[in-house]
């Protein structure tokens, strides 16, 4: 299995809940290998990761978490986790513009 970029840099402009990646059909899903958030504002800022089955049900939620200023946020419970066939990684920051994040998986 080979590590891939699935979404690299993307800072959403809205508060409003953000897709950043939907999985292919493959039985497997895809797995978190890395999931990295990076607030390079001058203020704290907050996201929360949702990932979703196919049919639009939360399967695993990682509750808001706080990025003070110039940090990087790794969370721990994302790795391993898998994003289920056809399903999808969101995230929610607010203010907007503040957090950008990358994440790598394997199928």
């Amino acid at each position: 299995m080979a590590v891939k970029s699935l979404f690299n840099g993307v800072k959403p402009t809205t508060t409003a809940e953000t897709t950043l990646y939907t999985a292919g059909s493959t039985a497997n899903g895809m797995r978190v290998v890395k999931f990295v958030a990076s607030n390079d504002t001058s203020a704290a800022a907050t996201y929360t990761v949702r990932i979703y089955s196919a049919s639009g049900t939360p399967d695993h939620i990682q509750p808001v978490t706080v990025v003070n200023r110039y940090k990087v946020h790794v969370p721990p419970s994302l790795s391993g986790v898998v994003i289920p066939a056809n399903g999808r990684l969101t995230v929610q920051v607010n203010p907007a513009n503040s957090i950008s994040f990358t994440g790598a998986g394997e199928s």
